[in-house]
């Protein structure tokens, strides 16, 4: 997808509102909240109309998803530092 472009995303039963493990958490849309419509539903695609944003580049630093790199916005100069180059980080953990 690109910027502000809109796609239509259908989601099918067993990941949408047919979920039992998720069934205490999801909000259901208005109307569909009884036990009658959350049973339709369980058995229905469910489609989203969505339109892209922005977007954040994320780089798996090991390879093994513990450390991951995110760019917010794209710096200017070389792509990587040199052996012996230094540089500065500032670094948040969450």
């Amino acid at each position: 997808m690109r910027r502000g472009e809109k796609s239509l995303i259908m989601i099918k039963p067993k990941w949408g509102y047919g979920r039992q493990e998720v069934q205490g958490i999801i909000r259901y849309p208005e109307g569909w909240d009884t036990p009658e419509g959350r049973e339709i539903l369980g058995k229905r695609r469910v489609y989203f109309e969505v339109t892209l944003l922005d977007w954040a580049v994320k780089h798996d630093l090991d390879g093994d998803g513990l450390l991951i790199k995110t760019i917010f916005n794209k710096g200017v100069g070389y792509d990587r530092p040199f052996d012996f180059d230094e540089f500065t980080i500032d670094l948040k953990i969450y």
